[in-house]
């Protein structure tokens, strides 16, 4: 019996303090939200990612196939796996940024960056005979 009681009693104390406004909690981070043309770069840029990284896992394990089949050069096959490494890594950096815009400008900064480096920069000949699977 004094059992049913002290549950009826919590079961009550739980309604009133459920009913009172004076009692809400909020939990607010101060963060404005994004606008909705924000939250739309910042989406097109999560999935930009997803194929920049396929693209050049791809494309470096290509290069690595191609190069394990002719001349097992270590050297290009050691370029390719620091292509993996470093291209991911910089993405990271630029496209995971608090502002969406200075993540895709940043974005757009690097790819364009790569391009140029593999196309006719320092980096022409890492991949030797493979270079245009880089490009």
């Amino acid at each position: 019996m004094k059992a049913s009681i002290y549950a009826l009693l919590i079961i009550m104390f739980a309604v009133l303090i459920n009913a009172c406004s004076l009692l809400e909690i909020k939990l607010e981070s101060g963060m404005i939200p994004l606008p909705q043309e924000q939250l739309n770069m910042r989406l097109f840029s999560r999935n930009f990612s997803h194929n920049f990284y396929s693209q050049v896992e791809q494309s470096a394990d290509q290069i690595a196939t191609l190069n394990d089949n002719k001349n097992q050069d270590i050297q290009i096959q050691s370029n390719t796996l620091l292509w993996k490494i470093h291209a991911e890594q910089a993405l990271q950096k630029t496209i995971f940024q608090a502002s969406p815009v200075a993540a895709m400008i940043d974005t757009w900064v690097l790819t364009s960056q790569l391009s140029n480096f593999f196309e006719s920069g320092a980096g022409k000949t890492l991949f030797g005979p493979h270079q245009d699977v880089a490009i």
